[in-house]
């Protein structure tokens, strides 16, 4: 049975050269048991049974280059049903998705986009930069006749992408709905995410 779909991307870096990429790799903290705490495996879990989820696996994460996430993001077109399309992209994907609704018109229409702590420019970043994802926010108008349905989701002590960028995006689409936490970080190592399923949910 054709069921709504689910598009979901995780995150990424991206750096200017090789060197800021291996300063990366030296400085970033790395836990092998908290990489398996995710509240992606838990949500797509519990909404298996009224959604289908194509779970977008972008290529060389660890450096990313817009020019292969766009030729990668688009091989998954061939498999878009004709029921809602919910879009979830966390981290650089969220950039990403800025910058190619930007540039680009999606083959279907999409019912509802939801940014998790979404990286918008190169402000507070840590470890890398934005690169070849960086965009004109003025071509964000072009989101609006994708999608009147846009929620941007933040906390405030996210170290990783600063709870500005979520603010500098809401001033651009500022029809968009902003959900604001104080302890959730950058969301990467959650094991739930109740809020964003009940919201999902309402599309039922």
């Amino acid at each position: 049975m054709d069921k709504n779909q689910i598009l979901m991307i995780g995150g990424g870096e991206a750096f200017e050269n090789t060197e800021q990429y291996l300063k990366f790799l030296e400085d970033y903290p790395y836990d092998l048991r908290e990489k398996y705490k995710s509240w992606k495996w838990w949500l797509l879990t519990w909404l298996s049974d009224d959604f289908e989820w194509i779970r977008v696996e972008m290529p060389a994460t660890q450096n990313s280059y817009y020019a292969a996430w766009k030729i990668w993001f688009e091989k998954y077109f061939q498999y878009l049903g004709d029921k809602k399309i919910i879009i979830i992209w966390h981290s650089l994907g969220g950039i990403f998705l800025a910058k190619y609704l930007s540039e680009n018109n999606f083959p279907k229409p999409i019912h509802s986009i939801h940014l998790i702590s979404p990286v918008f420019d190169n402000s507070g970043l840590k470890w890398e930069s934005t690169a070849s994802f960086s965009f004109d926010p003025k071509n964000l108008e072009n989101i609006i006749n994708q999608s009147n349905n846009i929620h941007i989701w933040h906390s405030k002590d996210d170290t990783v992408v600063p709870f500005e960028h979520s603010m500098k995006f809401h001033t651009y689409l500022n029809w968009s709905i902003l959900h604001t936490f104080d302890n959730r970080w950058h969301f990467s190592w959650q094991s739930h995410f109740v809020e964003l399923f009940l919201e999902i949910q309402k599309v039922l």
